[in-house]
């Protein structure tokens, strides 16, 4: 497809418009119904305001986060409108979550970077003054873009946004590594064919020739020659591989920062209170993220159910052997935070009260599913390279398995990426379709349960709860 091919049509935009619109009156429902700021956002929006009165020196010690969210607001004119920011976010989540999707599919497609938006953890939180939107937006246009400067660029307001993003930033430029070395593994092939093709002439003129002395000098040639061609195979990777990173120097400088900035904040990841986020080698998380990826997109499992079923009796030596990994990290390497426990507004509780702890063996029953989840994910990135498949893998392990906290938010960036490069599969626009309309059903009756069906704590009289992801 042609660099011109790859550039957003008029049409996204109109749909970008529509989600804006759609979410404005989402938030609008819930400014009306919770006008007070709710669960997170009573140290967001406290932030903000003092950053609309010109108070710009102090800042909330309870806050994780950099403040980029909060100076956009500003910037935004919308001071006691707040809510409203991620209607406008959304709208610029789509447009690069569609300008990503057409880089690495190589054609529109519009229904996947709509399911993304609608995805219901993201668009619940959303209407809430969170900053999910803004860091899903900002990564997914920094991956988005083939400048390097202004990649690195977009990535530093994403690390402004949430800190974690920085692996992101890592994962475009081994995206760019592989890429890069592709094309040069393709061109290495094409003159490995040119060698066969001499060697096969050689070999004929070894037959021709008569005497030992002519086959010996003519072996000999096609030894240094076949020699020659690995060195200098070897030699291009190397050469490609200098050249590679000389080409993503901006996110060298990126880098020194984030070092820097660690070295600023003792060695810590996040900012101001740094009880609630202690890192832990919490290895299920990834288990967790296989899960809800496979659930999430439940109507483009079904047309690939036998493929997956397939494949996994193909490779059950391995899977079996991953298995027992598996069992391994979930009895050795589960975790509950104590927020799990105490909060119930959070769906999550429900799950982790009701089955997880209730059942001991629950959480070994579902590891079948989550080989199944595995062999998905690998399955659906088959238009991929291995090293994209694997590299994605190991970035979203790297943002999920430190959190100590098991929640839904932490997966929507990886499982963004994800979804925005499936091979999808004929009938698309059908899968796509249910897709969509199961999103929107779950928005409504979550949106439904959030704003009409409030519950009060009994330590709490008075103060209204709400259930969320």
């Amino acid at each position: 497809m042609s660099e011109r091919g790859l550039n957003l049509k008029i049409a996204d935009f109109v749909i970008a418009s529509i989600l804006s619109s759609i979410h404005y009156l989402f938030t609008n429902l819930y400014d009306k119904h919770v006008p007070d700021p709710y669960m997170d956002e009573v140290f967001h929006i406290p932030q903000v305001r003092q950053y609309c009165n010109g108070n710009y020196r102090d800042y909330d010690p309870m806050l994780t986060t950099p403040p980029l969210m909060y100076f956009l607001t500003v910037a935004t004119f919308l001071c006691g409108r707040e809510r409203a920011f991620n209607s406008i976010m959304i709208g610029l989540c789509y447009l690069a979550a569609a300008k990503y999707g057409l880089k690495q599919t190589k054609q529109a497609n519009r229904w996947a970077a709509v399911a993304v938006c609608t995805l219901p953890v993201l668009f619940q939180t959303s209407c809430l003054y969170y900053t999910d939107m803004l860091s899903l937006t900002l990564v997914l246009a920094g991956l988005s873009m083939e400048n390097k400067a202004g990649s690195a660029m977009v990535f530093m307001l994403s690390c402004l946004s949430r800190q974690t993003n920085i692996i992101w930033a890592g994962f475009y430029c081994f995206c760019g590594l592989i890429d890069h070395l592709k094309t040069v593994g393709d061109d290495v092939v094409v003159d490995g064919k040119r060698s066969s093709r001499e060697k096969r002439k050689h070999d004929s003129t070894l037959k021709e020739n008569s005497g030992s002395t002519a086959k010996k000098n003519n072996s000999s040639t096609v030894s240094s020659k076949a020699n020659s061609s690995s060195i200098t195979s070897s030699f291009d990777y190397i050469k490609a591989t200098v050249y590679c990173v000389v080409l993503h120097w901006p996110f060298a400088i990126l880098g020194a920062m984030f070092v820097y900035y660690l070295i600023w904040n003792d060695g810590s990841i996040v900012l101001g209170d740094k009880t609630a986020h202690q890192l832990h080698l919490h290895l299920p998380q990834l288990l967790y993220f296989l899960l809800f990826t496979m659930l999430s997109s439940s109507m483009h499992v079904l047309p690939r159910l036998s493929q997956v079923l397939r494949i996994s009796w193909y490779y059950k030596p391995l899977l079996v052997v991953i298995s027992v990994f598996m069992a391994l990290s979930v009895h050795y390497f589960s975790y509950t935070h104590p927020y799990l426990l105490a909060d119930n507004r959070h769906y999550v509780f429900y799950i982790w009260n009701r089955f997880m702890l209730r059942y001991t063996y629950f959480k070994y029953a579902i590891i079948p599913g989550d080989i199944l989840s595995l062999v998905y994910f690998f399955h659906t990135l088959n238009a991929s390279s291995v090293y994209f498949t694997l590299g994605l893998l190991l970035s979203t392990a790297a943002t999920v398995i430190p959190a100590h906290l098991v929640e839904f938010r932490y997966f929507i960036i990886p499982y963004a990426i994800w979804r925005l490069n499936v091979n999808e599969k004929a009938p698309k626009c059908v899968c796509n379709f249910v897709e969509i309309v199961v999103n929107v059903i779950l928005i409504v009756v979550t949106t439904y349960l959030f704003v009409f069906h409030p519950f009060e704590w009994s330590h709490e009289p008075g103060r209204k709860q709400r259930f969320m992801w």
